[in-house]
C-alpha cells in the first residue's frame, strides 16, 4: 500500500501540484508502517493446561476473519479469509502444543489482539 501511495505522489509531482507531495509521502508512509503490523511475525506461549486457551483462541481468529487452512500432526495453521490476491503468507497465524505448552505464531496485532484476550480472561 506504501509503495501505491507513492506511485501517486510520483504521478501528482510529473502532473499536478507539487505542493500535495509531502502529504502524499506522510500517507504513503503510514500505510507502509500499519502493514509492517501484519507482517512481522510475534510470538507467545502459555504453559500449563492449554484446552480453554486454545479455544478461546480460536475464537479471537474466527472474529479476526481467520479460517483453519491446514493441520499437521498438533500444529494448526490460520489464514485469512480473503481473496487469494489480498493475503499473504506473513499474515497466516499457527498454534501448535510443544511440550505441554500452547505456543502461537502470527503477525503482531493478531498475537496482541489473542494474548489480551487471555489476559483478561484469567
Amino acid at each position: 500500500m506504501g509503495a501505491a501511495l507513492s506511485a501517486v505522489a510520483m504521478v501528482i509531482w510529473l502532473v499536478g501540484d507539487p505542493r500535495l507531495i509531502p502529504e502524499t509521502l506522510a500517507w504513503g508512509a503510514f500505510g507502509g508502517a500499519w502493514s509492517l503490523l501484519f507482517a512481522t511475525k510475534a510470538q507467545f506461549s502459555i504453559r500449563g493446561a492449554v484446552g480453554s486457551e486454545k479455544a478461546e483462541i480460536e475464537k479471537v481468529l474466527k472474529d479476526c476473519l481467520y479460517t483453519e487452512q491446514e493441520r499437521v500432526g498438533q500444529e494448526k495453521r490460520f489464514g485469512q479469509k480473503l481473496p487469494a490476491w489480498l493475503r499473504w503468507g506473513d499474515s497466516d497465524v499457527t498454534i501448535v502444543v510443544r511440550s505441554g505448552a500452547l505456543v502461537c505464531t502470527g503477525p503482531q496485532l493478531v498475537i496482541r489482539r489473542m494474548r489480551k484476550v487471555l489476559l483478561s480472561s484469567c
